[in-house]
């Protein structure tokens, strides 16, 4: 094995010394809604008083090919049509099975009607409705005075869009052949929400102002309900007499609110609140009867999408977590809004809810897929924690749980432990499950995670988990490596300096010296074929005191053991003798005068790097001669690096740089397309040198065809 000359630093140690954390001991709670708002749920969901218990089935019933899902929409027949993607592209759902039904070219359908048999859909900025029958056959329905359309509502023959036009937000009446507006607000961008109250009005949200507005058909007439504060009301739901209003980024407060619009003061935040950030989102309520508002629910995390009413419910999807609320529509006694996150999907947004039979449709978007969400409580949920980081080495003691347990139900806990911020291969598998109160036995580590899993064998019948409270304690923390810094492949670095004792710069500033022409920082850099070389960023006190073990470990976590006592910020080693395939070095300080009595288990973990030994091959190579011209074409394809060069010669004279046929080296494989004239003379051999990212070189000869007359 290639190892580099060790450099002994005698740098001169800090006035700060060396900082020693001893047993510093650490209780946490997790208790309520906000304490575990960074967990992942999976079958499991917390009301607003942070109680764990088991949430309603759900499962996947729709993928599709695309990213986003704009609009769903039941045919009558237990099977629904999806309008999903950038390029009008409208899908058939039907016996279990997603088929491709019709695309729509050169607009978005956000939204979709059923008028008697037929589809109706409005693409974006085409100004018209088209008519889609059950052959994908379509039409055009109307032309309106709109380039884009948010919401299709059905009216006998009659269909109401809302969307914006030209001069602002519009609600038009269409009919087969003709079209009008029933109400215009040219201060607003477009109308984006739509519901009805108890009376038949139409709500409408918009976007620009974020208000909701009521326009009443038999006096034409369109009034403001409330200002949101909000740039835009995404979703509106009746229930009763109260409307529920979900709405999207705030506004700058305005010096005078119109009088009519009551003023909305935010309050029960469920999301931690930080006064340097804006609001994302807002749930408020607004009484018809009363005209008295209230906030339900806001953050400062996510943004509102879908909102709908559902059995004596009202449901909330949001994004970037793709999690639904559900909040009591008859408990009104509670001092509290009465609510729960009751499911966290797949994907990134939960954007639409559909009411099919006795479930409910959950349309997620980032990736496209639909799932069904039933009245049924699952039989068995994990949540897995946040990734808990004191940031040093942490001794993790006892998890304690206070729950409720009825016959048939229980509730146990996992642990895992590592060195790296997220979870990897580094990682130790999860614990077998303990009871509250149960040693984890998972080694000292920066970073940990516990799983709570929760299962019943009886319908109906869930735990619940009403607190977990953990202990751990810090380990002493001696001085250490703070980062590693991985050279290109092949690339080491080395001093002609025996005495580095008085440098005044830190390991990391090597790069920056590099080649300079003081002796003082008399740093190269050399290549060698194998060679793969790092940097360690010691902390200041550590110079030169501090020894380190260093383990090469592949993607599984297996180690191989390289030094045993090494003191210097330079190292490299020669890869030859290891299999390729992705590796960390782990860095882990030893016996030395700062970390008598510490943990020897406080390991940093360099980035990935790839140890490579083979070049590119060639492969589909086709050579044709035609009138003194010679076209080449093949492929160059390397299984871990990118190809980096390629040469082509005649009988190996004059070596030609060539690039691929897409003009740049960035990808694994490269195809290479051809036309090289031949010289007089005739050769006999076509050469082709190529290169990857990693240095390794092939040379291969292949011989001419005869020339075709």
């Amino acid at each position: 094995m290639f190892r580099l000359l060790t450099l002994r630093f005698k740098i001169i140690i800090c006035a700060l010394g060396t900082v020693l954390l001893s047993g510093q001991q650490i209780t946490k709670n997790f208790n309520s809604f906000n304490d575990w708002q960074n967990a992942e749920f999976k079958g499991l969901q917390v009301n607003a008083q942070g109680v764990l218990s088991l949430a309603p089935t759900s499962r996947r019933i729709i993928q599709v090919p695309e990213g986003i899902i704009w609009a769903y929409l039941p045919d009558g027949l237990g099977g629904g049509y999806v309008s999903a993607g950038n390029e009008g592209r409208i899908f058939r759902y039907t016996g279990g099975q997603l088929k491709p039904f019709v695309q729509m070219k050169g607009g978005i359908v956000f939204a979709m009607a059923r008028l008697g048999e037929d589809l109706i859909v409005a693409p974006s900025g085409q100004g018209r409705l088209v008519r889609i029958n059950s052959r994908g056959e379509s039409s055009t329905f109307t032309q309106i005075d709109a380039r884009i359309i948010w919401h299709l509502e059905v009216e006998g023959r009659e269909i109401l869009a809302l969307g914006g036009g030209e001069r602002g937000a519009v609600l038009i009446s269409a009919r087969e052949g003709s079209s009008r507006k029933l109400a215009e607000m040219t201060e607003e961008i477009t109308f984006t929400a739509f519901a009805r109250d108890a009376r038949g009005a139409y709500l409408l949200g918009t976007h620009g102002n974020g208000l909701v507005v009521k326009y009443n058909r038999s006096t034409d007439r369109l009034e403001t309900l409330f200002d949101s504060g909000m740039d835009e009301v995404r979703n509106l739901a009746v229930f009763d007499n109260r409307v529920f209003a979900a709405a999207n980024r705030e506004r700058p407060p305005q010096p005078n609110p119109p009088k009519e619009s009551p003023v909305i003061t935010p309050k029960d935040i469920y999301f931690p609140s930080d006064p340097s950030e804006k609001t994302k989102s807002i749930l408020f309520e607004y009484n018809l009867d009363t005209n008295a508002s209230r906030t339900l629910w806001q953050s400062q995390q996510s943004f509102a999408f879908a909102l709908t009413t559902w059995k004596n419910r009202l449901l909330l999807g949001t994004g970037d977590r793709s999690r639904i609320f559900s909040f009591d529509l008859q408990d009104r006694m509670s001092p509290e809004p009465p609510f729960a996150l009751i499911q966290e999907l797949n994907c990134a947004q939960a954007t639409a809810f559909i009411p099919q039979g006795s479930e409910i449709y959950a349309i997620g978007s980032n990736p496209g897929e639909i799932y069904a969400v039933s009245d049924n409580s699952s039989t068995e949920g994990y949540l897995e924690s946040e990734i808990l980081s004191p940031s040093v080495l942490t001794r993790w003691g006892r998890a304690y749980v206070s729950s409720k347990t009825p016959e048939g139900t229980s509730v146990a806990l996992q642990f895992r432990s590592g060195q790296t911020r997220w979870p990897d291969a580094t990682w130790t598998a999860w614990s077998p499950l303990l009871k509250s109160g149960e040693r984890p036995g998972v080694p000292p580590s920066k970073f940990a995670q516990f799983r709570i899993k929760m299962t019943s064998s009886i319908g109906g019948i869930s735990p619940e988990v009403r607190q977990v409270k953990l202990f751990w304690a810090l380990e002493k923390s001696g001085p250490q490596v703070k980062s590693i810094e991985v050279l290109p492949p092949g690339v080491f670095i080395t001093s002609n300096q025996k005495d580095l004792t008085t440098i005044p710069i830190r390991p990391s500033e090597i790069l920056t010296f590099l080649d300079n022409e003081d002796d003082e920082y008399d740093f190269s850099k050399k290549f060698r074929l194998g060679i793969q070389g790092f940097i360690f960023d010691f902390q200041p006190e550590a110079m030169g005191r501090q020894l380190f073990r260093i383990t090469l470990r592949d993607e599984k976590g297996v180690g191989v053991s390289l030094e045993e006592a090494l003191n210097s910020p330079l190292y490299a080693f020669d890869t030859t003798s290891y299999d390729e395939g992705a590796y960390r070095l782990e860095v882990v300080p030893v016996n030395s005068w700062a970390t008598q009595g510490v943990n020897q288990s406080n390991a940093v973990l360099s980035p990935v790097f790839i140890i490579d030994h083979k070049p590119p091959q060639v492969e589909k190579l086709s050579l044709e001669i035609t009138d003194r011209r010679l076209q080449a074409r093949f492929l160059l394809s390397d299984l871990r690096s990118v190809v980096s060069q390629c040469l082509i010669s005649f009988d190996g004279q004059q070596w030609q740089p060539v690039l691929p046929d897409d003009g740049v080296y960035d990808q694994t494989t490269e195809e290479f397309i051809l036309q090289l004239d031949l010289s007089p003379q005739t050769p006999t051999l076509f050469f082709i040198r190529a290169m990857d990212d990693h240095a390794n070189e092939l040379t291969m000869s292949y011989a001419l065809p005869i020339r075709k007359q």
